[in-house]
């Protein structure tokens, strides 16, 4: 049994509303005083309505407010008022507690906690939608920049080699004769002023990660497999595809990326 008043919910043996204090006639007495007396809405109805189809205002439409309802599901219809609609329900679940004729609804609490859990399940699904994006750029952004950094390797070891061969073309054939890091700052002393010293830096780190490996006669001209012999690589591995690579300058003045499991063939240590 409901309050004519103000639509609470109350027990059947109760003379009066607990909640505004009216007084309650027996549901015979209520029919016969007022036979055209229908039952108030329910709130919770209405939120659940307004939750799974408020968007084509069926919310409404329950509560007596067809004119609301026609025009939500008219801008849902036109596709870019969905927008508008979908607000508007949201303002509709916390804001309507009342029919068209201004009685108040049933199951108030009810339908208060329908609401907030509608909330919280609207701002998860936003924050998904934000960072299920994201968590799928990130690798890729990832992967692009140690793609750049390794095109920067790799250039850089190609100036490395020019700067080789012009050492030795200024040495009588001869290469610096230290090993390892000592030879590639020697290297960079004899030609800071042909090439920028930012070709001895890594890519990755912006400190010096490559290492000279000289020829046993100390000249170009007597190594037998140029192809073959390396005479710098880098420190700093690359992670492309799952593998661990690494950038090597060969004799012949070619760049290759060759698997870390491999540099012990070529006689690189780490």
């Amino acid at each position: 049994m409901f309050c004519q008043k103000c639509g609470k919910e109350i027990p059947e043996s109760s003379s009066f509303c607990t909640a505004c204090g009216a007084s309650i006639e027996a549901p015979a007495a209520q029919a016969a005083a007022d036979p055209n007396a229908v039952e108030p809405k329910n709130r919770l109805v209405y939120a659940l309505l307004a939750w799974f189809l408020g968007m084509f205002g069926v919310h409404n439409f329950y509560a007596g407010r067809i004119g609301r309802g026609v025009a939500q599901l008219i801008l849902t219809l036109t596709c870019i008022g969905a927008l508008v609609t979908a607000i508007w329900v949201i303002v509709d679940l916390f804001t309507v507690t009342a029919d068209k004729n201004g009685v108040e609804m049933s199951s108030q609490k009810g339908g208060k906690i329908v609401a907030i859990i509608a909330i919280i399940v609207m701002l998860l699904n936003f924050f998904v939608m934000l960072l299920l994006p994201a968590g799928m750029l990130l690798p890729a952004i990832g992967t692009a920049r140690g793609s750049a950094r390794n095109i920067a390797c790799v250039n850089n070891l190609k100036q490395i080699g020019l700067a080789i061969t012009m050492y030795a073309d200024d040495h009588d054939g001869q290469l610096p004769a230290a090993q390892g890091e000592n030879g590639m700052e020697e290297m960079e002393d004899e030609l800071d002023d042909i090439i920028s010293e930012n070709c001895f830096k890594c890519p990755e780190n912006g400190e010096g990660c490559y290492v000279y490996i000289r020829p046993k006669s100390g000249k170009l001209s007597d190594i037998t497999n140029p192809g073959a012999t390396p005479i710098v690589y880098c420190l700093t591995h690359h992670s492309r595809s799952s593998m661990r690579l690494i950038n090597v300058l060969f004799a012949d003045g070619h760049v290759e990326s060759i698997p870390m499991a491999e540099a012990a063939k070529y006689g690189l240590t780490f």
